[in-house]
């Protein structure tokens, strides 16, 4: 899902991995509810001893409501990160704020998911610029199991989209998957995947696998 880990210009913010704490709530069977704060700076290694490199932290809250086979939901992200550029002794702030709808339709043995998705950074380059910088784009997920659902074979249409104002980053793809659990801890997998933006075709067969 390529807009949840897409970083504009050198902010480290996005919505894959953080270090931080989350606490959840279920009000009802069918309503989840999320918030967490985290450093806002990824999951690296530490720096100088210290895994978060500025005092300010990110916020996000998550919502999602079942609707029989239906379930939408929300995300929505406020955090700062705070940088020294090389060779100034003052800082600069970078505020990024992100939004956006999503769902997911079980019907049978098939499950579509979907997400939309709005950023902007207000100088994610730290150079002191007023200029924003926006990004929109989402996915859209078809994952069907010809066996049955939770079954050994899974076939996955995966359609991905990044437009933003950071020059060359736009990102549009769509992909196909097969994949065969061959045991517990064994998955063999092809994919074949064509780049929209760029013209391209890759060809991925591969292995996955952990003990």
């Amino acid at each position: 899902f390529a807009i949840r880990g897409f970083r504009a210009g050198a902010s480290a913010a996005n919505l894959t991995y953080d270090r931080g704490l989350l606490v959840g709530a279920s009000p009802t069977s069918t309503t989840s509810v999320n918030a967490a704060i985290t450093n806002g700076n990824g999951i690296g290694e530490a720096v100088n001893g210290q895994f978060d490199g500025d005092a300010p932290k990110a916020a996000t809250l998550m919502m999602t409501q079942g609707f029989g086979a239906l379930t939408v939901g929300g995300i929505g992200y406020y955090g700062r990160q705070r940088v020294i550029p090389t060779g100034q002794t003052a800082s600069v702030s970078n505020l990024t704020r992100m939004i956006g709808p999503s769902a997911v339709l079980q019907l049978g043995s098939v499950d579509v998911s979907a997400q939309y998705l709005y950023r902007d950074d207000s100088d994610p380059d730290f150079g002191g610029s007023a200029a924003l910088t926006t990004t929109r784009g989402g996915f859209a997920e078809v994952t069907w199991w010809p066996q049955g659902h939770g079954n050994r074979t899974l076939v996955t249409g995966l359609y991905n989209l990044i437009e933003t104002s950071t020059p060359g980053a736009d990102y549009e793809t769509a992909s196909l998957n097969f994949s065969f659990l061959y045991a517990r801890n064994v998955r063999l997998a092809a994919e074949y995947t064509r780049d929209l933006v760029n013209r391209r075709n890759a060809i991925g067969l591969g292995v996955v696998t952990a003990f």
